[in-house]
């Protein structure tokens, strides 16, 4: 998530402004549990920002690098959002 705000912080000089000013929405830390039908469950990191003026929130679904969920993320690059029947994929 540090990285996403430094990169947001370094192309945007309002928002690094907006950032920098401390009056952002609340932010929360979650841990989710998703379950993939292929892969089964992934638990990951969900880091959400509520934004109460527009009622909107910003959520952030991360692993930490070398961990069973990061490993999981990268094959859900390659799988994507194929359906599996366990022995192939197909679109």
């Amino acid at each position: 998530m540090s990285a996403l705000v430094d990169e947001l912080r370094s192309r945007s000089e309002q928002f690094a402004t907006l950032w920098n000013s401390g009056t952002v929405g609340g932010w929360r830390t979650h841990t989710k549990t998703v379950n993939h039908r292929a892969l089964g469950p992934i638990v990951l990191e969900c880091d959400a920002l509520h934004i109460p003026d527009v009622d909107q929130s910003v959520m952030v679904y991360s692993a930490a690098p070398g961990t069973p969920a990061a490993e999981l993320l990268a094959l859900l690059t390659v799988v994507g959002i194929h359906e599996w029947d366990g022995d192939s994929a197909r679109s």
